[in-house]
């Protein structure tokens, strides 16, 4: 992955049940991985979309994907 280009967008549910990242630890090293934290609450569903501003060394933007996901109570 190109370590300089990155972006999530809202996901269908909106901004209400975005995951807001809270910090950004970054790549790997090999560029496989991208590691971020966020707060969650107990019983909330949460979406963001990892957006096609990700993209490959090669310059391919990566397709868009869902993250979505409920905590438990």
């Amino acid at each position: 992955m190109n370590k300089e280009r990155r972006g999530f967008d809202f996901g269908p549910l909106g901004e209400e049940n975005a995951l807001f990242v809270q910090q950004i630890i970054g790549f790997s090293e090999d560029g496989l991985q991208f590691t971020f934290e966020v707060d969650l609450k107990p019983g909330r569903t949460y979406q963001s979309l990892a957006s096609n501003r990700f993209e490959a060394a090669t310059g391919i933007p990566m397709k868009p994907y869902l993250i979505y996901f409920t905590t438990v109570k």
